[in-house]
């Protein structure tokens, strides 16, 4: 006797929906016997049935409430713009079905709050899509530090996002992946973060290169920059420990550094090197983004039972320092 198929619903059918997340659901049903794409959900319709005859969804709703309940699904993804996300997510998680949600959870901490006490009321799992902790080049770099290094043996972190003609909006909802990023590399919350804050003055524009300096409990100290009127659009980050380095360049976007590469050197020597589509096994964005192994970790963590990586409560840390971010603190020290 067949059991009952493991049921997927998306809310948002956007640009990141249709390029990277739609293929990585479109992939985890072809490899997962038993899986049905039941339902997606646009505020137009239109929209959500081009999202459901690409991807091979069996309905299409404009209504979230209307589709959860008539699906009834084993899971539901949030692909929403960031000021939507905290309401949505709140209703879904009171419903007690299992939600990986879009960054960042919660535009403020008080949002962030509002959702870890839905989550925790309704004993509902989750799961916040930082696609570039499941980067495969991401988790290359972690496995060579975990089989070499306790937290408090990494002396600094080094981590640079750069953008192309980014001025005239909140960067923070960008930058929140680099602050969390440092955190997975680390292994370690923050202890403290200084703020420093580069005004652009050009005409029409508002903007400002921030950098954080910072100190892990660990131990470890990191400088971060985001630098949103670059002149290439990269992101990188370099880990030092006693006479080793390892330097990574994300494969964002097909942009500059287009797959991306992971270099370790010891004592002044490369002694592995490893690029985005090595570690991938494939040339798709959507896998060497991340954006397959986030959406298939959350779900096979929801069949075995088992609670998913970096839950809301576990992102909070990483929404206090973005809006510390967005409203230009000169420190932060956790609450």
């Amino acid at each position: 006797m067949q059991s009952s198929p493991f049921k997927i619903c998306v809310i948002g059918c956007g640009e990141i929906a249709f390029g990277y997340h739609g293929p990585a659901y479109a992939r985890y049903a072809a490899d997962y016997l038993n899986t049905e794409l039941s339902g997606c959900c646009s505020r137009t319709l239109n929209k959500a049935a081009l999202f459901a005859e690409k991807f091979g969804f069996h309905n299409c709703y404009t209504d979230f409430i209307e589709m959860v309940e008539a699906e009834q699904p084993s899971v539901v993804c949030i692909n929403v713009p960031p000021e939507a996300i905290c309401e949505i997510t709140c209703a879904v998680l009171q419903k007690g079905i299992p939600t990986l949600l879009e960054k960042p959870p919660g535009m403020t901490i008080a949002e962030t709050d509002r959702m870890i006490a839905a989550a925790e009321a309704s004993t509902t799992p989750n799961q916040v899509a930082f696609n570039r902790r499941f980067m495969p080049l991401t988790r290359a770099l972690i496995s060579r530090l975990e089989q070499r290094y306790q937290p408090d043996d990494i002396h600094h972190l080094q981590i640079e996002f750069t953008r192309v003609n980014r001025g005239n909006e909140d960067f923070s909802t960008t930058a929140i992946h680099g602050i969390d990023l440092a955190r997975f590399v680390a292994r370690s919350d923050f202890a403290s973060i200084n703020f420093h804050y580069q005004e652009v003055h050009l005409p029409g524009i508002q903007a400002a290169n921030t950098y954080l300096d910072g100190t892990f409990n660990s131990g470890a100290t990191a400088h971060i920059s985001f630098c949103p009127l670059a002149g290439v659009a990269t992101e990188r980050c370099t880990v030092h420990a006693y006479n080793n380095s390892f330097y990574l360049q994300l494969p964002i976007w097909n942009e500059y550094d287009t797959s991306g590469r992971l270099i370790h050197i010891e004592e002044g020597k490369t002694v592995f090197e490893l690029t985005g589509i090595e570690a991938a096994g494939t040339t798709h964005d959507y896998v060497l983004n991340g954006f397959y192994a986030e959406n298939e970790t959350f779900f096979n963590h929801i069949r075995e039972n088992r609670q998913p990586e970096m839950n809301i409560r576990q992102s909070r840390q990483s929404v206090e320092i973005m809006e510390a971010m967005r409203e230009r603190r000169s420190e932060f020290r956790p609450r």
